[in-house]
């Protein structure tokens, strides 16, 4: 039996890993032309001065064919250099980054420093690794997951979810700067 084809757009809002399986299934039957990723950005986070986005990132790692297949999330075939200088020199060393991985946060951080929006900056990122779906950030505005938990107090969804492996208990859930973020440019149209 042979895959049918579908025909029309969709718009997919999309954490990482999982998001990023889902979208490679979805470009089996669709034109990579009529599918909008929309991705969560209340998870990205500042580390070592660089303006990190782990689920965009995933999303297009893995479908430039480029993630790493045994970890699901940062690219195949990675060193780990930098980090372990890091770890060396007593830095912060819970949330992994790789070495080329490094790239894609010095060029984001960057880009940004120089007056981009994050919106042009992940669709350079997606033009630069062939990618002609489009990827839209959620929103340009800062929103960050935040996580109650009974011993620590409120914490950042990637301290929850990395740091502590989310082996603690939550009480609540509060994302910090939804009330005033806008959606980002083509997400509602895409929607």
């Amino acid at each position: 039996m042979g895959r049918e084809r579908f025909d029309g757009s969709v718009a997919v809002l999309c954490g990482g890993v999982g998001a990023a399986r889902f979208l490679q299934g979805l470009r089996q039957v669709m034109s990579d032309d009529d599918i909008t990723a929309i991705v969560n950005v209340a998870d990205d986070l500042v580390l070592h001065g660089l303006r990190i986005s782990p689920d965009i990132d995933t999303i297009v790692y893995t479908l430039a064919g480029a993630g790493s297949r045994e970890r699901g999330w940062g690219l195949e075939g990675e060193t780990w250099q930098a980090m372990d200088m890091v770890r060396h020199y007593g830095g912060v060393d819970w949330f992994s980054l790789g070495d080329r991985d490094l790239g894609t946060h010095l060029f984001r951080t960057e880009r940004l420093s120089q007056g981009a929006l994050l919106h042009e900056v992940t669709a350079e990122l997606a033009a630069a690794w062939g990618l002609r779906l489009a990827v839209l950030p959620a929103s340009n505005d800062r929103i960050r997951t935040m996580i109650t938990t009974v011993d620590e107090g409120e914490i950042p969804f990637q301290e929850y979810f990395v740091r502590r492996r989310h082996d603690v208990t939550v009480t609540s859930v509060r994302f910090a700067g939804a009330d005033g973020a806008r959606p980002g440019p083509g997400v509602l149209e895409a929607l």
